[in-house]
């Protein structure tokens, strides 16, 4: 738990998702053990964390596409529905639409 909130603290989300998975290995494997279950539920509470962050960049309109890409990419490792990823993607893709529109019009009143 203290390396995935290193990473997710200094933005290395792919290394957070990279070790997450690898964790997930050895856990499910141990998860019996008392002491791995109280691993595995912190472990579960940052992850969900994190893709509350990368679904929350998805709807930011200064993230770039590579950022974009990455995240979902992310979201569908961390085992995102596909269901989900088309809404938020649908809600980002009419938030940045949105913002087109308005920097348009502001341009035809200038």
């Amino acid at each position: 738990p203290t390396q995935l909130n290193k990473a997710i603290q200094e933005n290395r989300y792919v290394d957070a998702v990279h070790d997450y998975t690898h964790a997930q290995r050895v856990l499910q494997k141990y998860g019996d053990q008392p002491s791995f279950q109280s691993i595995q539920t912190e472990c579960s509470d940052i992850i969900c964390d994190l893709k509350k962050t990368l679904r929350e960049r998805l709807l930011t309109p200064d993230t770039s596409a590579s950022e974009l890409a990455e995240s979902v990419g992310l979201l569908r490792q961390l085992q995102e529905t596909d269901s989900s990823l088309k809404d938020i993607f649908l809600k980002c893709a009419e938030n940045r639409l949105e913002q087109h529109l308005k920097n348009l019009n502001a341009l035809s009143l200038s």
